[in-house]
């Protein structure tokens, strides 16, 4: 190895460092994320039911972590027979340490500065992969968007 990639590496890890922090203290949000389907090694057999808890507290499992969750935006629609859906788009970012989550996870937002987004659900759609310097894993999800026909107080 040469001077220039050890110095190179070193200052890559030395930023790393420094902005996983900064990161993680602007995440005002908590977020559950679950995913369907479990594999029993022990068994051998695989139960698409189990749901696992991929991101949560630990202490206190089943209110959620850390995260930061950007307001939604574009809007899609959907036609399922004669009824439109609509879907909302969000990003959730978690601590760059945390374990992977995957495409199709489920993602709970269960507190935040916004009261609108608390208790609804999102799928995880896109994961990202690559990059240099990375201060938290950034999830794109989507969701069910609320209805006028719903009955929301």
């Amino acid at each position: 190895m040469n001077l220039l990639t050890a110095i190179t590496r070193k200052s890559i890890s030395f930023a790393q460092g420094q902005i996983e922090p900064f990161a993680e203290g602007s995440m005002n949000s908590l977020v559950l994320i679950t995913r369907r389907g479990t594999y029993n090694a022990a068994e051998g057999e695989y139960d698409p039911t189990a749901e696992v808890a991929v991101y949560d507290d630990l202490d206190v499992p089943g209110t959620g972590a850390r995260a930061s969750v950007t307001s939604t935006s574009g809007a899609g629609t959907y036609e399922f027979g004669d009824e439109p859906s609509y879907t909302d788009s969000i990003s959730v970012r978690i601590p760059r340490r945390s374990l992977r989550p995957r495409i199709d996870d489920v993602v709970r937002i269960m507190a935040g500065p916004d009261a609108n987004l608390t208790g609804r659900y999102f799928r995880v759609v896109g994961v990202p992969a690559g990059g240099i310097l990375l201060p938290s894993i950034q999830l794109s999800c989507t969701g069910v968007a609320p209805s006028k026909q719903w009955n929301v107080s």
